[in-house]
């Protein structure tokens, strides 16, 4: 009796853990990637750049990170949602970006909304200095970073 209580259990188990998780087509899902182990290697892969006394570098260094970060969001979307485009509603209306586009986009309102934070002050106009550029590029980082966190979360989840 309890080896028949035990097996619908493990099964119960492996598939909200998605370990059985599949595709449509049957295809096996591949694992979802732990979020903060993807954050650390960003990290890591811009860490020399963004060490350097260089506004410039230091730029780099945080354009790297987030063309890392976005390759794992946009690789991890479109296991998600199992395509390589976003539906945007406006007003009601569909309109399907590729997810390269969207967030190209994205990262240039990110980018305008944090410049004006961070560039756009009445203390010192015309512009804060190169430095600021960083505080925008670091607070697009932080978003990124957040979106992948909800990304593989909701794949986690879901068994995708």
């Amino acid at each position: 009796m309890r080896f028949r209580i035990a097996a619908p259990a493990v099964a119960l188990v492996l598939f909200t853990t998605g370990a059985w998780a599949a595709d449509k087509k049957g295809e096996a899902f591949p694992p979802v990637p732990d979020a903060e182990a993807i954050i650390q290697q960003c990290r890591d892969i811009s860490l020399e750049l963004r060490s350097m006394p260089s506004t410039s570098a230091i730029n780099a260094g945080h354009g790297l990170k987030i063309r890392c970060l976005l390759d794992n969001i946009q690789e991890n979307l479109s296991i998600l949602t199992g395509g390589d485009y976003i539906n945007i509603a406006s007003n009601g209306i569909d309109d399907p970006q590729a997810l390269p586009a969207f967030f190209n986009a994205l990262t240039k309102t990110l980018d305008d909304f944090y410049g004006e934070i961070h560039h756009n002050l009445k203390r010192c106009r015309p512009r804060c200095g190169s430095m600021a550029s960083n505080l925008v590029l670091s607070d697009i980082v932080n978003i990124y970073e957040e979106m992948l966190r909800d990304v593989l979360e909701s794949r986690r989840s879901r068994g995708s």
